[in-house]
């Protein structure tokens, strides 16, 4: 005598996934900061491609021709240099992180400004740590703002 079971899936309700402004700011600045982080690795993969370009156009037989397959390697290893050259760029120029504070730091000056407000009207005190690293970060964005409007009027 056999048993059957009807085994039921689990529904699962759609999450609720609701992130604060604050948690995508620090997900953007940590990618920021891994990006920076990683600028010695892509320097290195960067010298990696250029001398296997360069192996590749030494190897053509001195006739002036280049293999097909040879030629898609080297145009393929171009489009690689060239990515790499342009990120590695932006990485020491700080194009990246300039441009994501230009675009936002408006919304975070008056996010944190609100943050400020609120928890003071709480607590007539600041003591939490995380209270004091997000008013840094507000003047920190409240600096690049006016930075970024002298740099404008100076023009």
């Amino acid at each position: 005598m056999s048993i059957n079971y009807k085994v039921k899936k689990k529904k699962r309700k759609p999450s609720d996934s609701k992130i604060t402004l604050d948690a995508q700011h620090r997900n953007k600045i940590n990618e920021i900061t891994k990006l920076e982080t990683s600028l010695p690795s892509l320097k290195r993969e960067l010298k990696k491609n250029i001398k296997e370009k360069d192996k590749l156009l030494k190897s053509n037989d001195g006739f002036g021709f280049i293999e097909s397959d040879k030629g898609k390697k080297i145009y393929i290893l171009n489009q690689k240099i060239n990515k790499l050259n342009r990120t590695i760029s932006q990485i020491e120029k700080e194009k990246i992180k300039d441009e994501y504070y230009s675009k936002t730091a408006h919304i975070l000056y008056e996010y944190y400004d609100n943050v400020k407000a609120v928890s003071q009207r709480h607590t007539n005190k600041s003591t939490d740590n995380e209270l004091d690293k997000m008013a840094e970060e507000y003047e920190y964005g409240k600096n690049f703002v006016s930075g970024t409007q002298n740099k404008k009027n100076s023009y």
